[in-house]
């Protein structure tokens, strides 16, 4: 019995180790399966990231043409208030350096009431560049139909085929408008330039040698440097140039256009390898430059959403521009936002005062 007894032990005792053992070895068999796909994803990740880096250096240097897309608003925004008649030979002249006794807008209580509509809505996409610029027209727009911003007097400049917006200014002083791309459709240009007298204009495309429209044009994309761009052939009517002349954007800017005051900015995406990322904020390249941007209007590829993700975060914080207007092409090909400059005293007491 005893010797019995002994040998059953032995067995419950073996077959308990037995079992252990595969426990154990099942244990460490997942363990290393999780550990494999952890390392995969990683890799992957890292692959993809290092892959979009080299992309986006290899065809920094590329251009193509901006393909003709009428807009679509995928939804309905609260419509300007009234718009009185506008005659400019009756406005004083402008005096820029003092406030108004009776603004007609308070533009502090305006970016206030922006900024704490904006935030919350552009919270959900701290994170997320893609996420925030695919649905930037979904979203943002809410923010024009809070109480002051919606009474703020903008209006439309549609030519058929692009909508831009602008605020006419209250009193006679010189207005410059500076586009980066622009079209052979001016009728917008044009509608601007009949309602102001004194109206100076700058364009640039790198693929029309002439626009009527402008006072001064220049057949060049903006870049980072001199070199030329390289065209993406694209579009056969394009097909004999394999580069497009450039301009230094600082150049441009800073001695081409030469004002410290820039009232309509207008950038598209033929404008170039244009660093609007590096320009618009506090602290970019326009301040140090001490040039005043007091309205744009700007076309975001739906590939540009790191760069628009860099550009909109600060703009929040700093209270300086709202935007408005926000409408995309019917394809989702081109997102359009109009942006305003409510902190600038010249741009406040010209525009809303």
């Amino acid at each position: 019995m005893a010797s019995y007894h002994l040998f059953h032990d032995f067995n419950v005792r073996t077959s308990k180790f037995k079992e252990f053992y595969r426990y154990r070895k099942s244990f460490l068999h997942y363990c290393a399966i999780i550990f494999v796909v952890i390392f995969l994803v990683f890799n992957l990740f890292s692959f993809d990231s290092n892959n979009s880096e080299y992309e986006n250096e290899e065809h920094s240097n590329i251009i193509a043409p901006e393909p003709n897309l009428r807009m679509k608003l995928p939804f309905i925004t609260t419509p300007s208030p009234p718009l009185i008649p506008y005659n400019y030979k009756k406005l004083p002249s402008c005096q820029l350096s003092i406030d108004s006794p009776n603004p007609l807008h308070d533009a502090e209580a305006i970016m206030n009431e922006f900024n704490k509509c904006a935030s919350m809505l552009l919270l959900r996409f701290s994170m997320n560049p893609q996420g925030m610029l695919f649905n930037w027209p979904y979203t943002i727009y809410v923010c024009d139909e809070e109480d002051l911003t919606s009474k703020i007097p903008v209006r439309s400049f549609d030519n058929g085929e692009k909508q831009y917006w602008a605020i006419l200014p209250n009193c006679q002083e010189k207005t410059t408008l500076v586009t980066l791309g622009a079209s052979d459709n001016t009728k917008s240009e044009d509608t601007l330039k009949n309602l102001l007298d004194d109206f100076e204009t700058f364009g640039t495309d790198p693929f029309r040698g002439k626009n009527s429209a402008y006072g001064k044009f220049y057949q060049v994309a903006l870049s980072t440097d001199d070199n030329k761009l390289q065209l993406a052939n694209v579009y056969d009517k394009f097909s004999d140039k394999n580069y497009v002349a450039t301009m230094n954007q600082y150049t441009f800017f800073n001695q081409t256009v030469g004002e410290k005051k820039i009232d309509m900015l207008w950038i598209t995406p033929n404008s170039g390898n244009f660093e609007y990322e590096k320009y618009l904020n506090k602290d970019g390249e326009f301040a140090k430059m001490g040039i005043v941007v007091c309205q744009v209007n700007i076309e975001i590829t739906k590939n540009d959403a790191d760069r628009w993700f860099k550009l909109i975060n600060p703009l929040v914080d700093e209270k300086r521009f709202i935007f408005m207007r926000p409408i995309a092409t019917e394809g989702g090909e081109l997102i359009r936002t109009y942006l305003l400059n409510v902190s600038d005293p010249m741009c406040i007491r010209k525009y809303l005062q």
